[in-house]
């Protein structure tokens, strides 16, 4: 099974969120007295806001369903959560569709949370038999593959699938044989958690994605009144630092010039002071997060996301909304510093 693929944004990197600002050299630096000090990430989120051309609803994977469906056998579980898997490059264009019991943040494939059950339904196009399918993952080297006939109801309009006390038995993966010894109970209803746009309108909605890994980097930044500024952050090397200068510009805005792996980046965020609390704001487009995405190791689908309107398919498919319906789309992230107290 191929899980829908995430990426940890390393804040050395942030230059994705460049905002253009520069300093006038002919005036002393502004470095306001509230910003210097160590500040500590406590946490982060993301959304993404979504124009469209249609009045429709979509579906939020990064969300718990509504209702769950329950799975009765050893152990038992309930499949809470939708996963949405983009298809790679020169497969068809629907998106897989599965429910599991975890959310796609415990689906990692170098640490996942056990056990996890993925469930799917299939109809043959000719037969018009229905199936219901479960793989189950008890540990790293328990698990199997069970399957049964169903008399599910699925609505795609209302992103709802009912499953009423079907039974799917272990399949010997070798021989093909069920063991009707062995299997699990299957009922109840999945409702995913849904959001409305109109017309010629945005929504905004949550999308985690683009914050996963900041909090696990345990990221400073030591802003001097000399105008120093150090980024500490532990990534899969270990811990690092970067080394730069910061300032501030009138509009609120923090611009850090950091000597990133001897690049220069220069970083700015428009900002939020709060006594002790302090927010950056970052913002993005999503042709340039979805270029990024895929750049590493699927170069063509990277290039295939480049521009409007092809960069908002996996949007279309990740939410489940129409085809060419997307309009626009843009990500803010928000990043949580408290200072730390002074000894």
């Amino acid at each position: 099974m191929k899980y829908f693929k995430t990426i940890s944004i390393l804040f050395c990197s942030l230059s994705l969120f460049l905002i253009p600002a520069c300093e006038d050299k002919g005036d002393e630096p502004n470095r306001p007295e509230e910003l210097v000090g160590l500040w500590g990430m406590t946490d982060a989120d993301g959304e993404i806001i979504i124009g469209s051309n249609v009045s429709q609803k979509g579906a939020n994977m990064f969300a718990k369903g509504q209702s769950s469906i329950n799975l009765y056998g050893t152990p038992n579980a309930e499949l809470s959560y939708m996963i949405v898997n983009l298809g790679e490059e020169g497969e068809e264009d629907e998106p897989e569709v599965v429910l599991s019991n975890r959310s796609i943040w415990e689906m990692d494939d170098e640490n996942p949370t056990y056990p996890v059950f993925t469930g799917f339904v299939d109809e043959n196009d000719l037969t018009g038999e229905k199936t219901l399918g479960l793989m189950v993952v008890l540990s790293e080297s328990e698990g199997g593959i069970y399957v049964g006939t169903s008399d599910y109801v699925l609505d795609l309009l209302n992103f709802s699938l009912t499953i009423s006390s079907d039974t799917a038995y272990a399949i010997n993966m070798v021989t093909g044989v069920l063991d009707s010894s062995t299997y699990y109970i299957v009922d109840g209803t999945f409702q995913a958690a849904t959001f409305s746009v109109n017309a010629s309108d945005s929504v905004t909605v949550d999308f985690p994605l683009i914050v996963q890994g900041m909090k696990e980097e345990q990221i400073q930044m030591d802003l001097r009144a000399n105008g120093d500024a150090t980024h500490y952050f532990t990534d899969e090397e270990g811990q690092g630092e970067d080394h730069g200068e910061w300032y501030t510009t009138d509009e609120n805005v923090l611009v850090m010039i950091m000597d990133v792996e001897g690049e220069i980046d220069t970083l700015a965020f428009p900002y939020v002071f709060n006594g002790t609390d302090l927010t950056l704001i970052m913002n993005q487009d999503a042709c340039d997060f979805f270029e990024d995405f895929f750049i590493d190791d699927e170069p063509g689908m990277s290039a295939k996301f480049m521009n409007p309107p092809d960069c908002f398919d996996p949007i279309e498919m990740m939410f489940l909304l129409q085809e060419n319906s997307v309009t626009s789309a843009r990500m803010k992230a928000n990043m949580y510093f408290v200072k730390a107290v002074a000894n």
